[in-house]
């Protein structure tokens, strides 16, 4: 895949891309740039210590007031179905923004430490040999990774744009309540910038967001695959690392210990890493779910409507498409975990000693659990639970399209 680039695409990517760390470190200083922690250089600075809480504050005052506005809105709207479909699709996904943003902020120490981990797991393999080995793994995840982080960041701003074109009823990118006119100037200049700087806030808040832990799964997933390899090729590798001038034997077990060691570290990475997404993941699933079913039951009522349909089946597909990477992710996770205990199988173990052997049996007992990406305790994002969202969706979105049969 790598190979298969021009050479300058390769030496492009190469220098910009193709390092995890540099890309877990522009995600991390964008969630300071968007006000989660002022960067540490700034940090003792008398005055920039002082603008970033107003901007903070700023930032605060900006997401909760809208929040209220839109909810406002609701309730002026009660009995118009349509305009509660967008004006609720508005509030769920204010608060899912909320509830993920003041999760990184509690737990922003824990983000950047993680991001170090994972790069220092990579850097320290065990010797130069293996790193050039398995750089095609590394090529190939660190691609996939800058394509999806990229693909957010667009996505967002496609989305952003398109809500300042297709209007509201209000003529307003979005729905909100107002103590002033804002049918006339100054009030709608007033209000429309005020929703450009909200939306293309949460959109961008929610794709660094994403994008990062999406990163941080991604490696651990890379890792495990790498792992996985290390077992299949062990007794090549000390083969070549012995001819004849140490014992195989010791070889072995040293190099099986080696690899051990950096097995547990990438699960307690894992554990570590599904403590604080967790949360935040519950949240996502729980609206998508709301999301994509309301968004579909908005598409079926306004399809003779193409302005207003459009927005919908927008709102439905990046509803969509968030969740459906979340499962991928999950899904890959799982797979690549699995694979260790198939590459153990292959170890020809009966050819070292009964102690090899039996450490051999040990992690072959531990790799039959796999590495789940949990979102809660009630769900296990793989693409089986993404399939179970969709269905659920659609039930509910059938109860809804009934009782609206049924009333009208």
């Amino acid at each position: 895949m790598w190979t298969d680039l021009p050479p300058t695409a390769r030496r492009f990517l190469d220098k910009y891309y193709t390092n995890s760390h540099a890309l877990m470190m522009f995600e991390i200083r964008a969630l300071q740039w968007l006000g989660l922690r002022i960067p540490h250089k700034y940090k003792n600075h008398p005055l920039y210590s002082k603008l970033y809480k107003v901007y903070q504050y700023c930032v605060i005052f900006f997401m909760t007031s809208f929040l209220v506005s839109s909810v406002g809105d609701l309730y002026v709207i009660r009995k118009d179905i349509i305009l509660v479909g967008e004006g609720l699709f508005v509030v769920v996904a204010i608060i899912l923004i909320l509830c993920k943003s003041l999760i990184f902020f509690t737990r922003f120490d824990d983000v950047v430490k993680m991001g170090e981990d994972m790069t220092v797991i990579f850097i320290t393999t065990d010797a130069q040999h293996d790193r050039a080995k398995y750089r095609h793994i590394q090529d190939k995840y660190t691609l996939l990774e800058s394509l999806i982080s990229g693909w957010f960041h667009v996505l967002s701003y496609l989305l952003g744009m398109a809500f300042m074109f297709v209007r509201s009823s209000n003529n307003l990118p979005l729905r909100a309540l107002y103590p002033f006119n804002i049918s006339t100037t100054p009030g709608h200049e007033i209000a429309f910038i005020y929703q450009a700087i909200v939306i293309f806030y949460s959109l961008n808040m929610i794709a660094v967001m994403d994008g990062l832990a999406c990163i941080y799964w991604h490696q651990i997933s890379m890792h495990l695959l790498i792992i996985s390899n290390e077992l299949r090729d062990i007794e090549e590798y000390c083969k070549k690392r012995c001819d004849g001038r140490c014992d195989f034997k010791e070889k072995m077990h040293e190099r099986l210990g080696l690899i051990i060691m950096r097995h547990q570290h990438i699960l307690e990475l894992s554990e570590q890493l599904a403590e604080w997404t967790s949360p935040a993941l519950q949240a996502q699933v729980f609206a998508s779910n709301f999301m994509i079913c309301l968004t579909g039951f908005e598409v079926a009522l306004t399809l003779g409507d193409w302005a207003v349909c459009s927005k919908f089946v927008m709102q439905m597909n990046s509803s969509l498409l968030q969740l459906l990477l979340w499962c991928f992710y999950g899904e890959n996770v799982q797979t690549n975990s699995l694979k260790i205990s198939d590459a153990v199988s292959e170890i020809p173990w009966y050819r070292v000693d009964g102690n090899f052997a039996k450490t051999i049996g040990l992690i072959l007992a531990r790799s039959q659990r796999p590495v789940i990406m949990k979102a809660g305790i009630l769900y296990e994002l793989n693409l089986e639970t993404f399939l179970s969202v969709l269905s659920s969706a659609y039930s509910y979105f059938t109860v809804l399209n009934t009782l609206r049969e049924e009333i009208y």
